[in-house]
């Protein structure tokens, strides 16, 4: 179990890196969220390997703590150019059941 929890961890860091350099979105991102993103892997692959006999759950723990930094930055990045998400509030206004959920609290 610890070495799926690992090997996990390891394609997630992986797979962000590849994103982050070459053609991917890290090419779009601002200096700012790039290095924010860039720190979290850098800190995720040295985290693993000081802790080699780290169990599945602190491995979990790192791998949600490194998602955590990385996810809202790549979320935006998306949100902003139009690739999905953007309408899911629209969708839901245009069945009317968010309208109306929202004049009946602006009633009470």
């Amino acid at each position: 179990m610890g070495l799926d929890a690992k090997r996990s961890l390891e394609d997630y860091l992986r797979s962000m890196h590849k994103s982050m350099s070459g053609k991917g979105f890290g090419g779009k991102l601002d200096g700012e969220d790039k290095e924010k993103i860039n720190e979290a892997l850098k800190d995720g692959r040295t985290w693993i390997d000081s802790n080699p006999d780290a169990g599945p759950e602190e491995i979990k723990e790192k791998q949600t703590e490194v998602e955590a930094i990385c996810s809202p930055i790549i979320s935006s990045y998306y949100g902003d150019s139009g690739g999905g998400g953007g309408d899911s509030e629209r969708d839901s206004s245009e069945d009317g059941s968010s309208g109306e959920e929202e004049a009946d609290s602006s009633e009470l």
